[in-house]
């Protein structure tokens, strides 16, 4: 995830959590060779990331089905893999701001 924060000001927030919990997660962190916060905002920002892109539902019927996948068996141009491979893939943003553009 490419969330860029270079011209925000970072701020503050705090969990509550177990003591035990709070162990476990710098044993992890540790392990990652990270700090309790880098840990915890990597792994936050992932789970958020996966429940944005979990989003992308296909509610096809039969037929919509079937093309669908006869669309993927058919062979694959290869201009067009090297056009997509120049872009950048949607979910990369540049700044969280994005991800409200994108919901919007």
């Amino acid at each position: 995830m490419s969330v860029t924060m270079d011209k925000e000001t970072r701020i503050a927030t705090s969990l509550k959590m177990l003591p035990s919990q709070r162990d476990f997660l710098d044993f992890a962190a540790t392990l990652k060779g990270k700090n309790r916060t880098e840990f915890i905002l990597e792994s936050a920002l992932q789970s958020a990331e996966n429940a944005v892109l979990d989003q992308r539902v296909f509610h096809l019927n039969e037929d919509q089905f079937d093309a669908f996948n006869t669309a993927l068996n058919e062979p694959i141009d290869a201009s067009c893999i090297a056009d997509l491979f120049s872009k950048k893939a949607p979910w990369i943003m540049e700044d969280i701001r994005d991800i409200q553009d994108k919901l919007d």
